[in-house]
């Protein structure tokens, strides 16, 4: 071969070994230039060697700037919103990688956060240049801060819930205004208040008010304002429904006069949450936006809608002087940034041909060991169909996001977070994929989730607590509501007491229960302990509020006292006792008795606990208070009605008596004297007798509640007939038929209906007739009243009279409906329905 062959030969085989290496440059090129992070490359001068597309589009959003970076600029030259460049210069000169986690830059476009990371490049020991990744981590960040402004909004709440737990009834006004406030500031509205309804709904007032700096305040003109003329607002406070106006100007054409309104306070955007108590529409809670327009999330909604649940409680108590109470919550959330690793597979094949080795270490194999592998190694079966769609929407759409699971070599599973693109890889169709390992994040979210959900079973506990405090007067079942409830929160307590203060100097057991023994709870009740100089943890833990033991059969000082109260019964009833904790209960800044709980094992009331139970202790202490207030109602209730009894007897029996003595002397006198006469006197005796005969039975049935239950209704409303036909001279038509099968409340409330009904008419209509109709089917009863008497004017009130609200009162109790029909000159009819069991 001659000289010019071989030279030949030698250049034709150096171009073919270069045309491998030019391919995976080619390779390395689309790889650089598809990479979803940014990506630039610095020699060791810190000139600008090369950099990506999205490196140069992160770098115009965060900068503002029009500069066109190009290579071959000094990194000091680039107009960069990053401050400190020398510092970091000089830090990775040294060697050290910089690495800043979501650097946080104002832009035009709006906020914007980047994770920011530059390094040394080596060769040979030696730093060669410098690269730097920037990653838009903006939609990450934002989701966080979303999720902490919502706890932040929860925390909110809570503390507002809390703070009216027990707020004494003069601070309430101040209370609510400061609530408002804090809720106004949050939510950036400008005027946040609350209107009352008056009792017969007609006008409303503007009760508590809080206005933004600027924003002009409204409350001294809208007093006793006519809910006419703003009925569409209204109307849907009264059919208790949230009014949700992000824009004023958009409300419909019956809502007008309303719209004009608004507009005069220059209100631009609304929410009003309506505020109901015993199911009965009180007021509203409204929010106002006047400078900018404004929408509130479901979730807002949600919130204020517990925050008007709370004010009208608060209301409701001011009035009536009742302490609520409810806990306060604390919310927290970690999140953290995890690793990312970077995949390549094949399009058609799904094969792996290239990872780094981020992902393999996330994956638990060695660099490297993945590549010819199929993506399905690393992904658990039931996420297969899901990446499959994933890489098609790639292939479609170009990009895909999904959040799914990896599976490790050891077959552990774990939560990742996936972004893909498609691009051509070594001349075939390939998908990047970009994967992040977010098990930290779901973990905390998953404790986040819990914590809420721990917080929430608080708050409804503590709701359900108050519910039932408002809807019970019966002590024997809200002692057993309490100790349900307790159970309910506290799952693993080991039992509890209910004590009171009898005669100020004693404490006695009224209630109890053990979850381990029912019939030590049974031996409890009525055990009392002395007020008393030996009774050291009764006697200093009544003023102070709760006392907690972490270990009863410890040296501390107060497991001393509580072992020389409770006695021998430590080591009997009590040997599974290990902590204990009691909560006073107090109403009107007086104490009236404990609510103690104990567990069996040591340190179990931690302050969440402490401050569950003294909550507790609180709804506890204001329906006892309430039972007790009921029972002197009660016995009142029962000397008046011995008193009326007793005017009963001389009105009725007693005149009876005295015309049988007459009318037996007058026939004894005309038996000597005229024989013939002495018919007479006796029929008049006899019919007395059997008037006042039908007057006792009346008096004697209603003595005797419980006959009702034994001889029925119709028997009950047959003795009252026959009652007003011997003592009155009406003229009583009873069509009554058969005994209805009615509860004993039902029965029980239309007998009193018709007892008051008929004593109106005998007392005021002056009729001559009266009729009396009962009617029942499988479902309802019905009573009809009806005279021929002077009859009234029906009004939908009826102020003054005390029987017709009664009448009124009893039907709504038992979800029936009562209708009064009259006119004067016309008579009346009083016609009752209700449901045959209640």
């Amino acid at each position: 071969m001659t000289p010019e062959h071989a030279g030949q030969a030698e250049t034709q085989t150096s171009a073919e070994q270069r045309e491998p290496i030019g391919r995976e440059l080619t390779v390395l090129d689309t790889l650089f230039e598809n990479m979803p992070l940014g990506i630039a490359i610095y020699d060791r001068g810190f000139v600008l060697q090369r950099f990506n597309p999205t490196w140069s589009e992160i770098l115009r959003r965060a900068s503002r700037s029009t500069q066109v970076v190009q290579p071959g600029m000094h990194v000091l030259d680039i107009e960069s919103p990053q401050e400190r460049r020398a510092a970091i210069i000089n830090r990775l000169k040294s060697g050290e990688s910089v690495r800043r986690p979501a650097v946080h830059y104002r832009t035009p476009e709006g906020d914007m956060w980047i994770d920011v990371s530059q390094s040394p490049l080596w060769t040979d020991g030696v730093v060669t240049g410098f690269i730097e990744v920037v990653d838009d981590v903006t939609e990450r960040v934002l989701a966080e801060e979303a999720l902490r402004e919502r706890l932040r909004f929860d925390d909110l709440v809570t503390t507002i819930s809390t703070r009216f737990v027990n707020l004494p009834a003069g601070e309430i006004d101040a209370g609510i205004e400061s609530a408002l406030g804090a809720i106004g500031a949050f939510a950036g509205v400008d005027r946040s208040y609350v209107f009352q309804f008056n009792d017969d709904l007609t006008t409303m007032s503007y009760t508590h008010e809080w206005c933004a700096p600027g924003i002009a305040p409204v409350q001294d003109r809208l007093q006793d304002f006519p809910l006419a003329n703003v009925a569409w607002s209204t109307g849907h406070m009264l059919r208790q429904e949230v009014l949700h106006i992000p824009r004023v100007a958009d409300i419909p054409e019956e809502g007008q006069a309303d719209r004009a309104e608004l507009e005069a306070q220059e209100v631009r955007s609304l929410l009003l949450v309506p505020m109901v108590y015993l199911g009965k529409p009180v007021g509203f809670l409204g929010f106002d936006a006047v400078r900018e327009e404004k929408s509130w999330s479901d979730e807002s909604i949600r919130l204020l809608t517990i925050v008007g649940e709370i004010f009208v409680n608060a209301l409701q108590r001011k009035r009536a002087e009742e302490v609520l109470r409810e806990r306060e919550m604390q919310y927290r959330s970690i999140f953290e940034a995890t690793s990312d690793g970077l995949i390549v597979t094949d399009a058609r094949t799904g094969l792996i041909v290239d990872a780094n080795p981020a992902v393999s270490a996330m994956h638990g194999y060695q660099h490297g060991e993945l590549l010819g592998q199929h993506w399905t190694v690393i992904t658990p079966p039931e996420y297969w169909e899901q990446r499959v769609a994933a890489r098609s929407q790639a292939q479609e759409q170009g990009r895909f996001h999904v959040q799914s699971h990896g599976l490790r070599k050891d077959g552990q599973r774990f939560a990742i977070d996936a972004r893909g693109t498609a691009f051509t890889y070594r001349g075939a169709p390939a998908v990047l994929g970009v994967v992040r390992d977010i098990t930290e994040q779901v973990q905390a979210m998953d404790l986040l989730e819990a914590r809420v959900e721990e917080r929430t079973r608080e708050i409804a506990t503590l709701l359900e607590v108050s519910r039932k405090v408002n809807a019970t007067l019966d002590l024997r079942d809200l002692f057993e509501m309490i100790f349900d409830q307790l159970k309910y929160v506290l799952p693993d307590y080991g039992g509890s007491a209910i004590l009171l203060l009898d005669n100020a100097d004693e404490l006695v057991i009224v209630a109890s229960r053990t979850e381990h023994n029912p019939e030590v709870a049974a031996r409890e009740i009525g055990i009392r302990y002395p007020l008393s100089a030996s009774s050291r943890l009764i006697s200093e833990q009544l003023p102070y509020g709760p006392v907690t033991i972490a270990d009863v059969r410890s040296d501390h000082p107060l497991a001393h006292a509580f072992r020389e109260v409770v006695g021998e019964r430590i080591d009997t009833d009590m040997v599974h006792v290990r902590s204990w904790m009691s909560a006073p209960l107090i109403v009107r800044e007086r104490t009236i008795g404990l609510l103690t709980i104990s567990a069996n094992v040591p340190g179990y009331f931690d302050a969440r606990r402490m401050e569950l139970v003294t909550a507790i202790a609180n709804q506890a202490a204001v329906a006892i208070d309430n039972a007790r207030l009921l029972e002197q109602a009660q016995g009142r209730a029962a000397l008046e009605e011995r008193q009326r009894l007793a005017r009963e007897l001389h009105d009725s029996v007693s005149q009876a008596l005295y015309g049988i003595a007459l009318g037996a002397r007058t026939a004894r006198t005309l038996l000597e004297r005229d024989p013939a006469r002495v018919g007479e006197p006796l029929e008049y005796v006899l019919s007395l007798a059997e008037a006042g005969l039908a007057e006792m039975r009346a008096l004697i049935f209603e003595l005797r509640p419980e006959s009702l239950a034994q001889e029925g209704l119709v028997a009950a409303l047959e003795k009252h007939a026959a009652s007003l036909r011997a003592r009155h001279r009406l003229d009583v038509v009873a069509q009554l038929g058969s005994e209805p099968p009615a509860s004993l409340a039902v029965k029980e409330a239309l007998y009193r209906i018709a007892q008051e009904s008929l004593h109106n008419t005998v007392k005021h209509a002056r009729a001559r007739s009266v009729h009396l109709r009962l009617q029942y089917d499988s479902q309802r009863v019905a009573l009809e009243i009806s005279d021929d008497g002077d009859g009234f004017v029906v009004r939908d009130e009826f102020p003054g009279h005390l029987g017709l609200e009664s009448m009124r009162e009893r039907v709504a109790r038992l979800n029936g409906d009562i209708t009064i029909t009259s006119a004067p000159g016309s008579g009346a009819s009083v016609r009752v329905n209700l449901p045959l069991q209640r």
